[in-house]
């Protein structure tokens, strides 16, 4: 599975604009007094101005190249406050062998720079966002976590190693071999390095073969490429 396009919304477009330009320091590569992209490696990441009155936010996690964790955190914590969970500022995750930071943007987006020890390739230029290799993960906050998760399979997109989804709790969609995931969950979850409980928001996605999307409604569509 791979990430291609991610299509969200926000309550705070110019300020976001700002932070992945100036802060970030990564390029915009179209924008409109509504909506601007940038390019994160292979993912082209989208946001769009907001319906007054809506402040979505969402979760999703960039790829740091292999080598590059403790550079990467160097680099953005002289520019960002780093989330914390427990006050830890970092996490190791055993099972998929990867280091994770995370962060929010103006936006109130849950921003995770996350660094895949076994499956990320590795760089020799000092680090950069632009050497950011791809969106990684993406999170689906539904009403009907088990009627999606179904909805997913038909269009070929499994839970990681099979394991069956539960109704509560989260859900990782994705072969371990790609190493690229869909992060299933239900409402009122609370975030990891956050306070904040999951809400269902719109959003639209396009993997490499398929189309997800979550209406302003909160519907939950996905289709397969003929």
């Amino acid at each position: 599975m791979h990430i291609e396009f991610i299509t969200i919304h926000s309550a705070a477009l110019e300020a976001t604009r700002n932070f992945y330009r100036d802060t970030l320091e990564l390029p915009i590569q179209q924008e409109s007094e509504t909506s601007f992209s940038v390019q994160i490696g292979s993912t082209t990441f989208t946001l769009h101005q907001a319906p007054p009155g809506n402040t979505p936010f969402y979760h999703f996690a960039f790829d740091v190249p292999s080598n590059q964790f403790e550079e990467a955190k160097s680099w953005i914590q002289e520019r960002v406050s780093l989330s914390k969970e427990h006050d830890d500022d970092e996490v190791y995750f055993p099972s998929i062998d990867a280091k994770s930071l995370y962060f929010e943007d103006p936006s109130g987006n849950i921003v995770e720079w996350i660094c895949r020890l076994s499956d990320a390739t590795a760089s020799s230029e000092p680090f950069h966002p632009t050497l950011l290799q791809k969106a990684s993960e993406m999170s689906l906050v539904v009403h009907d976590k088990l009627n999606v998760a179904q909805q997913l399979e038909s269009i070929g997109v499994y839970s990681r190693d099979h394991q069956p989804a539960s109704a509560e709790g989260l859900t990782f969609l994705g072969e371990r071999e790609d190493a690229v995931y869909l992060l299933l969950m239900p409402e009122n979850r609370v975030w990891y390095f956050s306070d904040k409980l999951s809400v269902v928001h719109p959003l639209s996605i396009r993997l490499q073969g398929a189309s997800i999307e979550i209406t302003s409604s909160g519907k939950f569509i996905c289709s397969k490429d003929n």
